[in-house]
């Protein structure tokens, strides 16, 4: 089995090639995002997503995310789930509802093409890194 790991900080939600020049034909992308609602700054809210795809002919997509809101006269959580994307954002606890999607656009030779998109043309605050696992089969 090949694998790789990436990071990434988008500063604009558009397309990103993820790639490593060792790396050939990914069969499987495991994305995760954490996040916070205040750059740079400790806060009692947080975000945690995970998402999968598979090429296998097609692409099989599976997503969580999961939101935290505490110091507010309600902690709320929230959490959702998508069989569509390859990962989201959480952008309420209290009426779960994704903010920023994420789609793996082409299967590149060493790596994937993720496109992000704003849903509903939310713009995105605070901090959010994302870490995308490439992995295929290693020929023998």
């Amino acid at each position: 089995m090949n694998a790789a790991v990436v990071s990434l900080i988008p500063n604009v939600y558009r397309h990103s090639d993820i790639t490593d020049a060792n790396f050939s034909s990914p069969k499987v992308a495991i994305c995760t995002h954490f996040g916070s609602t205040a750059d740079h700054t400790l806060t009692a809210h947080g975000a945690l997503s995970v998402g999968m795809a598979a090429n296998n002919g097609g692409t099989t997509y599976y997503s969580q995310g999961f939101l935290d809101q505490d110091a507010v006269a309600t902690t709320n959580t929230g959490s959702i789930k998508l069989t569509t994307k390859a990962l989201l954002r959480v952008g309420t606890a209290s009426s779960p509802a994704t903010v920023i999607e994420a789609d793996i656009s082409s299967w590149l030779s060493t790596g994937i093409r993720l496109n992000f998109t704003l849903v509903n043309g939310a713009a995105e605050k605070g901090s959010a890194f994302f870490w995308v696992a490439l992995i295929s089969k290693r020929r023998c």
